[in-house]
């Protein structure tokens, strides 16, 4: 073990004297540096306009350094950047070969020296931007998973293997050959790396995380994919060849290294912010939802894996009451419980802490049979084509039978309406027009709804009153020949007994 560490020492020695023998080279003499940083003060931090971070965000970053008074330092052979870089302060390379495929934005200078520069864009004098702290939430992620050390941690070895996630509130250094690790690690303090050569083999990609420390990697090869992240801290890379899938965040960056390879995508910020989607798995089952009932939903990542301690407000529109808040459990579910007393359909949002948010539809059906939304003698007017006294702004619509409730609510919603009524088991449904619309307008939507071939029917929802006196058998003809029963009206009879004065006729068939 002593002469594996040797020669990891011996390593990173001779990799510096080969630096500063080169003309490119970064000096590690404090005196040279501060000349270095006072030579190219011409945008001071104090100069520079400030950002909030709400509409630039760091992690879309594949480099960031935070730092007001240390510039983003890259001394390497050959450097690609696939991603934008910003520093707040002085953005400084030296070395044979760089490429940035992307904006490279610096508060001060953006100050290269070699024979092959390649950058997609140079923003100069660019905003300040605060750096943020989120240690919390990468917790968050692993906290149920990893394994917690309360003091100091150190892994010595030829090989090692992490399984899972660490966290440490403390320190933690690898000291052997190779490093392999599947999990976030994740310290309180610094991070130490003296190993020949780290890997990752987590498909995901992992977080490595100084809550208020340095990370200092002293290795020959690294392939990692992932986020390196010290917001406090400097991240220090001493490596020959340096492969990153993903992007580096942190107060200050220093780099040293032969090939430098660093590849950013949208994806990565996944490693922070896991719930990428909300899935409402019970709502298909449960979407005529009695005046108080339990709707559960599950919160998932892009690779369709539940998300476990996942955070969402819940809102709803209308008079509908919910549950304020859920939190998803180890299966990545959450149940809420939802109310209304009107036959209305209500949208029901959850939103995680995040951001990501999903809706959908609910009809609530407390009846039965079904529902007719109440009646307004405000809202009774006379059609003057027929005389007929209607409901304003309302139709009766009939779907064909194989007409889907999804497709009963885009069509409700391609007219502008919502469903106020409706029968259980039909396809018969009361809508509403909101707004103060005048019949001409109602009856053009009628005309629309009659054109679509899901619909049998749409019409005025008409009011019917009943006659003030039964019909007598034996001195009626026209009822002559039903038999007559009040409590169970059948044949011609069966409107007199469904209907009552000031009751509006909503069931078409």
């Amino acid at each position: 073990m002593r002469r594996i560490i040797s020669s990891i020492v011996l390593f990173v020695m001779l990799f510096t004297s080969i630096g500063t023998t080169n003309a490119f080279a970064l000096s590690n003499d404090p005196v040279n540096e501060t000349q270095n940083n006072l030579e190219y003060q011409q945008h001071t931090v104090s100069e520079a306009v400030y950002q909030d971070d709400s509409s630039i965000k760091v992690f879309d970053y594949a480099l960031y350094s935070g730092s007001s008074t240390s510039g983003l330092n890259i001394n390497s052979s050959k450097t690609d950047i696939t991603g934008d870089v910003h520093t707040n302060q002085n953005f400084i390379y030296r070395g044979s070969t760089l490429k940035v495929s992307g904006a490279c934005g610096s508060v001060g200078v953006v100050d290269t020296k070699g024979p092959k520069i390649e950058i997609d864009d140079i923003k100069e004098n660019a905003l300040f931007i605060e750096m943020p702290d989120i240690v919390s939430d990468i917790k968050e992620v692993v906290t149920e998973d990893a394994e917690v050390f309360n003091q100091n941690k150190k892994y010595n070895g030829s090989n090692i293997n992490l399984d899972k996630s660490i966290i440490v509130n403390g320190s933690v250094t690898f000291n052997g050959a190779k490093l392999n690790t599947k999990g976030y690690i994740i310290a309180k303090d610094n991070i130490s790396f003296n190993t020949a050569k780290i890997s990752c083999e987590n498909s995901k990609g992992i977080v490595i995380c100084s809550e208020n420390g340095d990370i200092t990697i002293n290795s020959s090869t690294v392939e990692l994919t992932g986020i390196l992240y010290a917001p406090k801290g400097t991240v220090t890379i001493n490596t020959a060849n340096f492969s990153l899938k993903g992007r580096i965040i942190a107060d200050r960056i220093v780099i040293r290294g032969s090939k430098l390879n660093i590849v950013s995508s949208p994806e990565d910020i996944d490693l922070i912010y896991r719930e990428a989607n909300i899935i409402f798995s019970s709502i298909e089952e449960e979407y005529d939802c009695s005046s108080e009932h339990e709707i559960c939903f599950t919160a998932v990542d892009k690779e369709g894996e539940p998300v476990s301690n996942v955070k969402c407000t819940i809102n709803v529109t209308g008079d509908a009451v919910v549950t304020n808040s859920a939190v998803t459990d180890e299966n990545g579910k959450a149940v809420i419980l939802i109310s209304d007393n009107t036959a209305e359909t209500v949208t029901l949002s959850v939103t995680t802490k995040k951001g990501i948010s999903e809706s959908a539809d609910i009809l609530f059906r407390d009846d039965p049979i079904g529902k007719v939304a109440p009646l307004i003698a405000e809202d009774i007017v006379v059609d003057e084509e027929t005389g007929f006294e209607v409901v304003k702004n309302q139709i009766l619509v009939v779907f064909n039978e194989d007409t889907t409730e999804e497709t009963v609510k885009q069509i409700v919603n391609s007219v502008g309406g919502k469903i106020v009524g409706y029968l259980n088991g039909m396809n018969d449904y009361q809508l509403e027009i909101p707004g103060d619309n005048n019949l001409d307008y109602v009856k053009q939507l009628i005309s629309q709804l009659n054109d679509m071939e899901e619909v049998d029917i749409a019409l005025l929802n008409q009011i019917m009153t009943s006659p003030e006196s039964i019909p007598d058998e034996g001195n009626d003809p026209e009822w002559g020949n039903d038999e007559w029963d009040e409590s169970n009206p059948k044949g011609k009879n069966w409107g007199l007994g469904d209907c009552t004065k000031s009751h509006n006729n909503i069931w078409l068939n």
